[in-house]
């Protein structure tokens, strides 16, 4: 890029900006201001000396654990214990998380939010896209493991076909096939009482994984079709998306012992990941 060209860029990025604040100023009324209190009035559970808030994630506390497996309940939990606005800090290796519960203070962050937002992105993908997996991704991560610039420019060529209306009706058409596709599929696999298998939770993730790739890669892989086998490379890309999602939380929020050393979860976690890369 000549230099002409990156002072028109930051230009543009400055001017968004300016623009963004002004939104940002109106937004907030005087009463926001007036009532708001600092971040260490924000309630949470307390932390211990050393140990910090690491403990309640601890499978063997007992009635403090705080379950990671189980995200939907510990969420809920913390907003009974504490409500719209919770904050739990002194993560070992993390920095502090605030959850929100109450929607217009949702909208709030969002709308109060500069141009190039700095959120910090799952360390276990971003060392595997940035570091165990460069030769690959290269400077192409995605919009979860980078930031500034680069995600920028990402989200500006992706955002106009995705967000745009129009776009979806296109593949209403192609929704609508595999959705009943879906339907015909779970009449063949109930019993005779009417009632679906153990494992249909597996049926829902064939029909999402075969909605997406007829919508992304605009190609059928008959997930739902009678001859699939459990051992075709459908459902082992199933297999290690689950497995991706059910370790997320054990690597992002206990303590990262995966940075020091190669840990079995850490193990699983990568072999998933390289199976959905390949």
């Amino acid at each position: 890029m000549s230099v002409l060209a990156k002072q028109l860029w930051n230009l543009r990025i400055a001017t968004c900006r300016a623009k963004k604040s002004t939104s940002v100023l109106t937004s907030i009324s005087q009463d926001d201001v007036e009532f708001a209190k600092e971040y260490s009035e924000l309630p949470g559970p307390k932390s211990l000396p050393l140990l910090g808030n690491n403990w309640r994630f601890l499978s063997f506390i007992g009635k403090c654990d705080y379950k990671v497996t189980e995200i939907d309940k510990l969420s809920l939990r913390l907003w009974r214990e504490y409500g719209d606005i919770v904050k739990i800090e002194k993560l070992l290796g993390r920095p502090d998380m605030v959850f929100l519960y109450d929607a217009d203070e949702i909208e709030k962050v969002f709308r109060n939010e500069e141009l190039m937002p700095h959120r910090p992105s799952m360390p276990s993908l971003n060392y595997y896209k940035h570091v165990l997996r460069k030769d690959f991704f290269g400077d192409l991560a995605g919009v979860i493991a980078v930031h500034g610039q680069k995600w920028y420019e990402f989200r500006t060529k992706v955002q106009q076909p995705m967000l745009q209306p129009r776009t979806a009706k296109f593949y209403i058409g192609t929704i609508e096939d595999t959705a009943t596709a879906f339907v015909n599929r779970i009449k063949k696999i109930k019993n005779n009482h009417q009632e679906v298998p153990d494992d249909f939770l597996n049926e829902i993730h064939k029909w999402s994984l075969e909605s997406i790739a007829r919508v992304a890669l605009d190609q059928k892989l008959g997930c739902l079709e009678d001859e699939h086998t459990v051992d075709s490379d459908t459902q082992n890309l199933i297999d290690a998306i689950n497995i991706f999602f059910a370790n997320v939380p054990e690597l992002e929020l206990k303590i990262p012992f995966w940075k020091l050393f190669s840990t079995p979860t850490w193990r699983k976690y990568i072999k998933a990941l390289d199976t959905i890369t390949k």
